[in-house]
């Protein structure tokens, strides 16, 4: 690359000796090697691929990658994923999409959501704020009404490999993830936080920190969960964040933790069900977390008290989600794409369909008749009783 190297055939130059080993060695090689073998018989030339490395020119993708199948053991593995290292700065410097459509798309830029299979928390706020938790973009976005990203916490687009408790191969991340508060690291639960004149919120991630802002969006509070392991990368996700009252309900695995406003410890409670995949605050102190097909309540102290939905959901579906809107009233989407509210617990109240196609992992939120869902790196919304309405009537 002529403008930032200076000079392409010297380039071209170390990358052949990174792929091919040192030129010296290489007509000695194919006298005394059998066909076959040659590859692991000539090693790649140690100071070119540490050029490469320091150039982290995409060009060098290839002889990074050929470099690797002519080591061993750890080293063979760590070039292997600078190469997919090497592809991710690509991405990310080598000139990202604009004009990005509402409500998000798969990517790493501003307004782009990116879950890598786990789902997206979202909620809305009573001034239309639409909040997501961007989990493997390492950030929290928020967007308009009209489908526009605003703002984002989270620091700065970097590189990633960090996944929970362990790793993935490097991607092009929205902000790296954070070991500093007001940063987060793979947010997993995100809820809002009423406050007189505007929303604040709170987000639970992998580190096992709860991390609290006002309605400016400034950090107030920071409190690191005192919980077991790790939470794994699985479909449906083991972490989640509710607001039960005036608590901060926070669910580990099949551990939960419950803090006041200020972010300190007042309860702690084990799951009888084991880790739930969905987590929702119900009326009297209570919560609702999803097994299966049931939306099982649990006091804070951990008393079970049983489902709530008694197989209204209905057949045919695999994942779903809770959500209460700001009169307290139970909705349910499916991964079918189709949407429930309830008149109470196991009561429907409206159905309708969503979209025609199927939604992986979905997550809700509703206010007033709007409904917002989280599905494929995507932002969907939609007026519930319009759609209903539409759905009901008769077809000529």
């Amino acid at each position: 690359k002529a403008a930032e190297f200076g000079d392409r055939d010297a380039l071209r130059d170390i990358m052949e000796r990174a792929a091919d080993g040192v030129p010296g060695l290489r007509a000695q090689v194919n006298r005394v090697v059998a066909p076959g073998f040659r590859v692991s018989a000539l090693p790649p030339d140690d100071a070119a691929v540490e050029a490469l490395l320091k150039l982290k020119d995409s060009n060098a993708i290839p002889a990074i990658t050929l470099a690797s199948l002519r080591s061993m053991g750890p080293k063979a593995a760590d070039l292997l994923s600078r190469a997919s290292m090497f592809a991710a700065y690509q991405q990310m410097v080598g000139g990202g999409r604009r004009n990005l459509p509402a409500w998000g798309t798969s990517g790493w830029e501003k307004g782009a959501l990116q879950g890598l299979g786990e789902p997206l928390p979202i909620a809305v706020s009573p001034y239309g704020e639409v909040l997501v938790a961007d989990v493997a973009n390492h950030r929290v976005e928020r967007f308009d009404q009209k489908g526009v990203a605003d703002r984002t916490w989270g620091g700065e687009p970097d590189i990633a490999n960090t996944w929970f408790g362990g790793t993935r191969s490097w991607y092009a991340a929205g902000a790296k993830p954070g070991t500093a508060d007001g940063t987060f690291s793979t947010p997993v639960g995100l809820v809002l936080l009423p406050g007189k004149n505007a929303t604040g919120f709170a987000v639970l991630d992998a580190a096992k920190r709860v991390s609290r802002f006002d309605g400016d969006g400034k950090l107030v509070g920071v409190t690191t969960l005192d919980v077991e392991g790790n939470l794994s990368a699985a479909v449906g996700g083991e972490g989640h964040l509710v607001l039960v009252g005036k608590k901060l309900v926070a669910i580990w695995a099949n551990e939960g933790r419950v803090l006041d406003l200020k972010g300190a410890e007042i309860g702690r409670f084990d799951i009888a069900d084991g880790a739930p995949t969905g987590a929702v605050a119900l009326a009297g102190g209570k919560v609702g977390l999803v097994f299966g097909r049931q939306l099982v309540m649990y006091s804070l102290d951990g008393f079970r008290h049983g489902d709530l939905v008694n197989g209204t959901l209905g057949d045919g579906f695999e994942a779903w989600s809770p959500a209460v809107d700001e009169k307290g009233k139970l909705w349910a989407v499916l991964d079918t794409g189709e949407v429930i509210k309830f008149k109470s617990p196991g009561v429907i109240d409206l159905r309708f369909r969503l979209t025609d196609w199927s939604m992986h992992v979905p997550r809700l939120a509703a206010y007033d008749s709007f409904v917002y869902v989280t599905s494929d790196d995507k932002i969907i919304r939609g007026d519930a009783l319009a759609l209903a309405e539409e759905q009901a009537a008769p077809k000529p």
